[in-house]
């Protein structure tokens, strides 16, 4: 069965390159916008990892109970 998550790094070094260079397209008029552009870039990428690591979390959770609800009807089954 293929693998249909990006893994967590994985997608990190997918986006940290596209928003190194958008900043870098990002017109400089004040110190103040730059901070600004920063927080809002590491705000995106931070949601990324969360979003990527509640996903597989999740998944693994279903397995677990998809894993344990199986072997509780096998000793049922006895």
């Amino acid at each position: 069965m293929g693998n249909k998550y990006i893994h967590a790094v994985m997608g990190v070094c997918i986006a940290a390159p596209i928003l190194y260079f958008a900043t870098l397209m990002v017109p400089r008029t004040d110190s103040l916008g730059d901070v600004n552009v920063i927080v809002t870039i590491s705000t995106f990428l931070f949601a990324m990892l969360a979003g990527f690591s509640l996903t597989r979390a999740s998944a693994r959770f279903d397995t677990a109970r998809s894993m344990i609800a199986t072997e509780d009807a096998n000793w049922l089954t006895l």
